[in-house]
């Protein structure tokens, strides 16, 4: 068995827009801006068989700026691709490079 030592990943849109990387949540974590923000959430969860209430909190999550971060992204970076499958829209982008440039992005323009 061979295992590669290379852990990058990539997204493939198929059909459906930049609004659907939910990697881009990560950028909004690294990144600093004004305005982030925590929300309380909760949730129940099964422990050693008994089910018990939690809450934590957690980033409030924005994604109205992530078909822009992303078009961006695409129009500098030369790993990103586009076409089409079929009918369908396509994308292909690389996750590393498009999260370390969200999260620049972000905290210069949230």
């Amino acid at each position: 068995m061979v295992i590669s030592s290379n852990l990058d990943a990539w997204a493939l849109l198929l059909g459906v827009g930049a609004d659907k990387v939910t990697a881009l949540h990560l950028a909004g974590h690294r990144a600093e801006y004004r305005g982030k923000r925590t929300v309380a959430n909760a949730a129940p969860l099964l422990v050693e068989g008994v089910r018990q209430w939690f809450e934590w909190e957690e980033l409030r999550l924005e994604d109205l700026d992530f078909v822009e971060v992303t078009s961006q992204f695409a129009s500098s970076d030369t790993s990103a691709r586009a076409g089409t499958v079929g009918q369908a829209p396509a994308q292909l982008l690389p996750i590393r490079p498009l999260v370390d440039f969200a999260s620049m992005w972000f905290t210069a323009h949230r």
